[in-house]
């Protein structure tokens, strides 16, 4: 995995076209680390004060204020620390079939269903954990995925967050991950939600505002970008 973010699997690209999907807002329902963080409390691995400090990020996240996640998410995913790789994935397996399923939408496969008909390649490029993006890249029969992904030491998480995938990083990222992978981003598609993702759209040649917030939703009118709304 190059830089330690890509997961190309079995990918292979002889002049395909790139799909890039963003995950929460676009593929899923609301905030994929939030619905996680509501169900390590149910299960009681994390307490509640730690809860509540989190829910404050997301809401000024949601509210466009946080401009650097890294510290807020190194902080929510401090719990991990010294628990084993095998373990985390053994619970984020039950989150995703007894919570995450339930949020994803389903036009979002209707919509990848098409791009695979026209044959493109697709990718999740996400700032949520590798875990939970693996789990729903499964889902949707992906092989590739960019994310944020969590320092593992001799199989075990150290509680670091390695070169998180957010904002103008982000589209740094899928740069690298294009030029490694061979593909032209003025030929690719991107699905986005969040104004942080407007880099994102800004370097593709097809993009779409997805169930976009106010500022995207502002921003998308400006440049005459798409905009789609999932129910």
């Amino acid at each position: 995995m190059p830089n330690g973010r890509f997961n190309t699997g079995d990918l292979i690209n002889i002049m395909k076209e790139l799909v890039v999907f963003d995950l929460d807002g676009t593929l899923v329902y609301g905030q994929s680390q939030k619905l996680f963080l509501g169900y390590l409390i149910g299960k009681k691995l994390i307490g509640r004060l730690f809860y509540m400090r989190l829910m404050m990020w997301f809401m000024l996240y949601k509210l466009e204020l946080v401009r650097d996640p890294k510290k807020p998410m190194e902080y929510a995913f401090s719990f991990l620390k010294g628990r084993a790789e095998k373990e985390i994935a053994s619970i984020v397996a039950d989150f995703f079939e007894t919570s995450l399923r339930q949020h994803i939408y389903n036009d979002a496969k209707g919509i990848m269903d098409k791009h695979r008909r026209e044959d493109r390649e697709i990718i999740i490029l996400s700032n949520a954990i590798e875990p939970i993006v693996k789990k729903v890249a499964e889902h949707f029969g992906i092989v590739g995925y960019v994310c944020t992904r969590l320092e593992v030491v001799d199989g075990l998480y150290t509680g670091k967050v390695l070169d998180i995938v957010y904002g103008k990083n982000k589209t740094a990222s899928l740069k690298r991950f294009a030029e490694d992978q061979g593909f032209d981003l003025e030929r690719a598609w991107a699905y986005a939600d969040h104004s942080s993702d407007q880099y994102i759209l800004a370097s593709v040649g097809h993009p779409t505002a997805v169930n976009p917030t106010p500022k995207l939703s502002r921003i998308a009118r400006e440049r005459n970008w798409p905009v789609l709304d999932l129910k």
